[in-house]
């Protein structure tokens, strides 16, 4: 191919004061006092990206568009997701599309609902009919309407077998125990075909 006809490449925009250089840009030298954030890891939920990048200074307040750009994100879907974290308590809402990490101890959602944790608690009399209502007090980390919503979901796919209105047990284990029939045992006649008396 032609040298004169290969394409050139567009050059690079020029590096603006606090931003985030491109991909294609090498990174900035060192002793500049910048530092472009590391590639988030392919595996992470969106929700543990914005926490980690938020960690770095857990102190201050976060707006949208500054955790859009570090994390190279839509503005607009991200500030929807951080408004709906604020409302599960995940995250504080300090002012317009602000935000901050609670201070103490992550607190637990009131809409997530781990199948896990739910089988743990019926496991512990496996036996009885549980009402979402005593499942919910022990779980304490969920709502009572959503966990409903959740038992009903897993009775319909058979996880679990509904006894009353928002009660459930554990689905009964096949006896496995118990010999197998023999297939002579359970032959049968065809139907019409009834004994004469002799």
């Amino acid at each position: 191919m032609d040298d004169a006809l290969a394409p050139v490449p567009a050059p690079a925009p020029p590096d603006r004061p606090g931003r985030i250089p491109a991909p294609w840009q090498a990174p900035p030298a060192a002793g500049t006092g910048e530092h472009p954030p590391a590639a988030a890891l392919m595996h992470t939920s969106r929700l543990e990206d914005v926490l980690a990048a938020m960690d770095a200074a857990p102190e201050r307040e976060w707006r949208a568009i500054e955790l859009a750009t570090l994390l190279r994100l839509d503005r607009s879907d991200l500030t929807g997701e951080l408004i709906r974290w604020a409302r599960r308590q995940i995250l504080i809402k300090a002012g317009p599309a602000t935000f901050k990490i609670p201070d103490g101890p992550p607190r637990p959602s009131k809409v997530a609902v781990r199948r896990e944790d739910v089988l743990a608690v019926m496991a512990t009399d496996p036996h009885r009919p549980w009402h979402a209502r005593e499942i919910t007090a022990a779980l304490n980390t969920v709502k009572q309407s959503t966990l409903a919503l959740h038992l009903s979901t897993w009775a319909r796919k058979n996880l679990l077998v509904k006894t009353a209105p928002a009660t459930y047990r554990l689905p009964q284990q096949p006896v496995t125990d118990a010999p197998a029939k023999p297939l002579a045992a359970t032959t049968r006649r065809p139907a019409g075909l009834l004994d004469k008396p002799a």
